[in-house]
């Protein structure tokens, strides 16, 4: 059994100091304690944003207490935060036939969170079609996460399961536990796209902007390989991590060899930190292992913190984001700046819903 606490926040701000305490056992409500009307939407959105596309400044973000990781069932997929166009067509709740062009923000092997201006009703189906690569799948809401300037945003699960709908592969998450870092690579001669895991290296070398050398399936050879970009046009406004200046006290002063699970290698590498209500922080890296990263930071995370992590991270490329848990931190000499511990969360383990 596992207990989340869920709240109406903003960007950096509560709006409402009303929590609503939801107790879980085998993915099944046991127990709630609110005085709320729209405790429905409440346990709907905890449910959603644990996957992980509830991550806008207008949804519902839960943490969950005790420093736990509740049981639940298997991640098919990594998720990719990235813009698509898409097209969608179906019935609002008012019974309107509707045909909308409009994008993703975040999207799997198996769903996507997307966008609309029209109200829809859960379990309600609808076509989504990516603009793209012209290929379409049934789907169905998962639920709403909430709204903002663009319409509503809903989660989605595709029907059709043996159509890839992105035209994207995405490795299998049985390969997960021993990568380094994950991102979105693209083919510089043919344009494929590929969910790759990257080990130390590798990452340093995508760091450099130089590419890597990879076999491409669809040009039978051996090709450059970059980041994919996070939109059609590119995120021009992105800004990289600022460079510091200084001696670092690493965690090896604090953590021996011995202490470790996995062998660590020296990397300043710009990552990605998603809070549920601090909101995103670019930081960078000092060493990197399969089954975490350290990090530099300004902000105060305490340690037992669930957090997600983007690494490595590129400006204006796409993010894919996994669970992770703050496991130490360390005041830096500089008494401005922190050192932290960030530990992998296994996907075995990553709430998801059927």
């Amino acid at each position: 059994m596992y207990q989340v606490n869920a709240w109406p926040v903003s960007r950096n701000r509560l709006r409402s100091n009303t929590v609503f305490t939801l107790q879980f056992a085998e993915g099944k409500l046991i127990e709630s304690h609110t005085g709320q009307k729209n405790f429905a939407r409440a346990t709907s959105l905890a449910h959603l944003s644990m996957i992980g596309y509830a991550n806008d400044e207008h949804s519902m973000e839960p943490t969950l207490t005790n420093h736990q990781t509740p049981p639940s069932t298997t991640r098919r997929s990594d998720r990719i935060s990235i813009e698509i166009p898409i097209e969608i067509s179906g019935d609002d709740i008012k019974g309107f036939t509707f045909l909308e062009k409009t994008r993703t923000a975040v999207i799997s092997r198996h769903g996507a969170k997307v966008f609309t201006r029209y109200k829809l009703a859960r379990d309600q189906e609808l076509v989504v079609r990516c603009l793209s690569t012209g290929k379409e799948s049934e789907a169905r809401i998962v639920g709403e996460l909430g709204a903002g300037p663009e319409g509503h945003a809903y989660g989605i699960e595709f029907l059709k399961h043996e159509v890839n709908v992105w035209d994207i592969e995405f490795p299998a998450l049985s390969q997960a536990d021993q990568v380094a870092g994950r991102t979105l690579l693209e083919c510089a001669r043919c344009s494929t796209r590929e969910l790759v895991y990257l080990d130390a290296m590798e990452v340093e070398v995508l760091e450099t902007g130089l590419g890597l050398s990879r076999l491409c399936k669809r040009c039978k050879d051996t090709t450059v390989w970059k980041v994919a970009s996070a939109s059609p046009a590119g995120d021009p406004s992105a800004q990289p991590a600022e460079s510091t200046v200084g001696d670092v006290a690493t965690d090896a002063q604090v953590r021996t060899q011995n202490e470790r699970k996995d062998a660590r290698v020296s990397a300043k590498v710009s990552a990605v930190i998603r809070h549920p209500h601090l909101g995103d922080e670019i930081v960078t890296s000092e060493n990197v292992s399969p089954g975490g990263i350290c990090v530099r930071s300004i902000r105060r995370y305490q340690p037992g913190t669930m957090v997600e992590v983007a690494f490595p991270y590129t400006p204006g490329g796409a993010k894919v984001f996994v669970a992770a848990r703050i496991v130490h931190e360390n005041l830096l000499p500089d008494k401005k700046s922190r050192l932290y511990g960030l530990e992998y969360i296994s996907a075995q383990t990553t709430p998801q819903v059927k």
